[in-house]
């Protein structure tokens, strides 16, 4: 009597990877856009942060502060692309311009403090953008209200079609979360 061998038939194998196979192909795609959400998510929550930042500065030394697309060596730049990085800086003067050519930290000729400099969204496939009068800039003042700008910040996926994220901010200085894909990204 021979003893009973318990393996797997090729044929039966070759069925399991197949299903495998079927399997993940149809999870990538929904892997890959949970992956991009993510991703959009927290470069969204960077500019809040910085937001945040620079209206917190501005209450507790009471010198206005702006927050514009932008970095430190070259200053802010006004043509709305927030998606090539931005900086927070005092400005007690009201230039709403930054330039720290001797990297100290500082805004040349007197000017204020640097708060916060955010680096370009790693994703070339983002854009960053600002509706409102202006949408270069945002000025907090000592109160902390962003008086004189309402506007919304819109990130946008240009490669993938994923939902666009984006927040509000109201002229008092409130940073609203908007549901993903309620912002249009044209």
């Amino acid at each position: 009597m021979h003893p009973r061998q318990s393996a797997f038939t090729l044929a039966e194998l070759l069925v399991t990877l197949a299903i495998i196979a079927a399997v993940t192909v149809a999870a990538v795609p929904v892997l890959a856009g949970i992956t991009a959400r993510n991703r959009m998510a927290t470069d969204l929550n960077r500019l809040t942060g910085s937001l945040h930042a620079a209206r917190r500065e501005a209450i507790t030394t009471g010198l206005g502060t702006v927050v514009c697309p932008g970095h430190p060596t070259t200053g802010c730049r006004d043509d709305g692309h927030w998606e090539r990085g931005w900086l927070a800086f005092q400005d007690p003067e009201r230039r709403r311009n930054c330039v720290d050519a001797d990297r100290d930290e500082r805004c040349d000729a007197g000017a204020g403090r640097i708060v916060q400099v955010a680096g370009a969204i790693a994703d070339a496939g983002l854009t960053l953008r600002a509706s409102g009068n202006p949408s270069d800039y945002v000025r907090y003042r000592p109160t902390g209200l962003a008086s004189g700008y309402a506007g919304t910040f819109v990130l946008c996926d240009t490669t993938d079609n994923a939902p666009s994220h984006g927040i509000t901010l109201s002229m008092v200085g409130r940073i609203r979360k908007r549901p993903p894909g309620t912002l249009s990204c044209d």
